[in-house]
């Protein structure tokens, strides 16, 4: 089986899209588990929708801790993080199970998306590069036995952090080269809102200023650096 975990806080019209499309999936083992991390809209109406939805709710403590709240829960062999305004291609979990299971050295698989306009083409998974830059998408199929939990405290790169210290274990990935499923309303933070990357590698401040978007980056960064042992450079 397959536990679809969706963290979910006041996007009741996407949860509802991206539910609906789940019913869709060729693959029919699967559970879902709907966090609702303190939002502020009744679901009810939602939720009632589709009888194979498990739904909790807990106080507003953010997608990391919703994440593991659902994984706690789960029961199934592997585990699939989606955002609510996910939109996945129907054969999304048959695809990426069978990997799965023909490869049992591989510990996740993600794959190429679509965010809002955005085409994100999968990286081909590679080690030196995992380090340098997260390539890699939270909402990959995971072993259950291999996902080792994330980390509450990190306000960024949870996704990374988390890929970082599977990595840590011996844990790879492997990626997909096909488009899977949209993100259809990337939102403020996303990766959507970044800038272009040669804006990151301006000796910043200029003028005595650093953008705020900018700042908030590299703390972040230098925080997953810190914790990984990871290179100033990387």
């Amino acid at each position: 089986m397959i536990s679809i975990i969706i963290p979910t806080y006041n996007h009741k019209k996407l949860l509802d899209l991206c539910l609906a499309n789940i019913c869709k999936q060729t693959y029919k083992d699967y559970e879902i588990i709907i966090i609702d991390d303190g939002s502020d809209q009744d679901l009810s109406d939602v939720i009632k929708k589709y009888p194979q939805v498990n739904y909790f709710r807990q106080s507003h403590q953010g997608a990391p801790a919703a994440r593991n709240k659902g994984f706690s829960l789960s029961k199934g062999k592997y585990v699939i993080f989606l955002d609510d305004d996910v939109i996945m291609d129907p054969n999304m979990l048959a695809d990426m199970k069978k990997i799965l299971d023909d490869n049992p050295h591989i510990s996740y698989v993600y794959s190429s998306y679509r965010l809002g306009g955005k085409a994100i083409n999968c990286v081909s998974w590679n080690e030196e590069k995992l380090k340098k830059i997260n390539y890699i998408h939270t909402s990959s199929l995971i072993r259950r036995e291999d996902f080792p939990g994330f980390d509450e405290s990190l306000k960024k790169f949870q996704d990374w952090d988390l890929w970082l210290t599977m990595l840590s274990k011996g844990k790879k990935g492997l990626g997909l080269n096909k488009f899977y499923y949209k993100i259809i309303k990337p939102r403020q933070g996303h990766i959507s809102t970044w800038l272009p990357s040669f804006v990151y590698k301006i000796p910043w401040p200029i003028f005595g200023w650093t953008p705020k978007i900018i700042s908030e980056y590299f703390t972040a960064k230098k925080i997953i650096q810190i914790k990984h042992n990871l290179p100033d450079k990387s």
